[in-house]
């Protein structure tokens, strides 16, 4: 799957990352759109303190559950993000 991976100041990638697997008690979402907000913006400009590795991007997502870790599956609409 394709993800926006931030590598340093200025310096942000669309890369191939592989996809993930469900934890405990978690469900996997398919995204269907994802933006990034303000704070992303400033993180590819600048940095931030807090970031010193290569780190995957946007956190406003929409989509479908597609599994979960206890094998249930379903259709439901997700919507997530900050607030």
């Amino acid at each position: 799957m394709k993800a926006l991976r931030y590598h340093a100041p200025g310096d942000v990638r669309i890369e191939e990352v592989p996809e993930p697997t469900c934890g405990p008690a978690e469900i996997k979402i398919r995204v269907r759109n994802c933006s990034t907000c303000g704070t992303d913006v400033k993180i590819r400009a600048n940095g931030h303190v807090n970031i010193t590795r290569v780190t995957t991007m946007g956190h406003e997502i929409a989509g479908r559950s597609s599994r979960s870790a206890t094998g249930w599956r379903g259709s439901s609409r997700w919507v997530t993000g900050c607030r």
